[in-house]
């Protein structure tokens, strides 16, 4: 459903929020010296100050224009690749102008090309919102211990996302610059956005969520997000943590199985945060669910093939413990008819007696 159809929605994150949500960020004003950076980039580029000059900091990569105020206006829409010189390190993606083009948001995330760049820049998963696609390479490559090589889905993501942030700013032409900002991030994140009141019922979802579930927000507003979704199977002691989540107010952190409106099942994390009024109530809850299905099956895989090698090795070992065995059996018969011992080294062989260690089981 079009945000335009929910005008009355307002949905708004306090500065440490956007912080936690956005720790690579950095903004410029009109003279493109910094006036604001994130956590994690102040960490990795310290010479990103306020005060500090875009070209005494960075090297802009794409779109392959001039660094002027007015020029990066014009390519807003482009996806954005910046080189920090100081430390090699790479960073993508896009250009948020606010209070009428007079600051310029830059919402990055390092692009990390290969596996060993996250030893290398001694990045850790801390340093990554959940949402962050980089934090799901993070997790692959923790797992399977290999890189995956993103650009081309990067490229095939820009593609719909020009058209979806083209059909965004038309419907949020009307709104404050604080309206158009978020709503524009949750539009074009491929994760799944959820904002629930305080009770944990649903007000509003986002493109994502209905891709991931089925669902399109007319069909769940007002309902809880686990009378819909959770499967049979669903973990009852996950379930249980996320509703005490609730009722006291505090945020959580899940693993959870889900299933679809056409009943496929699929895993996800579950970052969610209470929002407090300026009195300290809590007004609502923003969860932001990442698809994590594939590297459940690719544990699954892992697992099933060390259980078949534990398997296949105790057969061997149990044959070759029968056949030393029988060796000695022959020995011995050979002994009591005064002849000599067919197996001479069977004395000497060893077969191990302890079985392979058992593969670590997940969930």
């Amino acid at each position: 459903m079009k945000l335009s159809a929910i005008p009355t929605l307002e949905i708004g994150l306090a500065p440490d929020q956007f912080h936690a949500v956005f720790p690579f960020h950095f903004a410029v004003d009109s003279d493109l010296r910094i006036v604001q950076v994130g956590a994690s980039l102040a960490r990795y580029c310290p010479e990103a100050t306020p005060g500090a000059l875009f070209k005494d900091v960075f090297q802009l990569i794409r779109p392959d224009v001039a660094l002027d105020h007015a020029v990066l206006m014009e390519n807003q829409q482009q996806l954005f690749l910046l080189l920090h010189p100081a430390s090699s390190l790479r960073f993508r993606g896009q250009l948020l102008p606010v209070d009428s083009g007079r600051v310029l948001v830059f919402l990055v995330s390092p692009w990390l090309g290969e596996a060993n760049a996250i030893a290398r820049f001694g990045l850790n998963i801390n340093d990554f919102p959940i949402h962050d696609p980089g934090l799901d390479l993070l997790h692959i490559v923790q797992a399977q211990h290999q890189a995956l090589a993103d650009s081309k889905e990067l490229a095939n993501r820009l593609t719909g996302q020009r058209a979806e942030l083209r059909a965004a700013n038309e419907r949020l032409r009307d709104q404050d610059a604080e309206q158009r900002k978020l709503a524009l991030i949750a539009a074009l994140t491929t994760n799944a956005v959820v904002l629930t009141d305080a009770r944990g019922r649903i007000e509003w979802v986002n493109d994502g969520f209905t891709r991931l579930t089925g669902y399109s927000l007319a069909e769940v507003r007002a309902q809880t997000p686990g009378s819909l979704l959770q499967a049979p199977e669903t973990n009852a002691a996950t379930v249980e943590l996320m509703r005490r989540s609730v009722r006291e107010g505090v945020g959580f952190s899940v693993e959870i199985l889900n299933q679809s409106r056409l009943g496929r099942k699929y895993w996800i994390t579950i970052e969610a945060k209470p929002i407090r009024n300026d009195a300290g109530e809590i007004t609502h809850f923003m969860a932001i669910q990442s698809d994590i299905t594939a590297r459940k099956e690719d544990e699954d895989r892992i697992r099933n093939a060390m259980s078949e090698l534990e398997r296949v090795n105790r057969v061997m070992m149990n044959r070759e413990h029968r056949v030393l065995e029988l060796k000695h059996e022959v020995n011995e018969l050979c002994r009591e008819m005064g002849r000599t011992p067919l197996y001479p080294s069977a004395a000497s062989d060893r077969v191990p007696v302890t079985p392979p260690p058992t593969p670590p089981h997940g969930e």
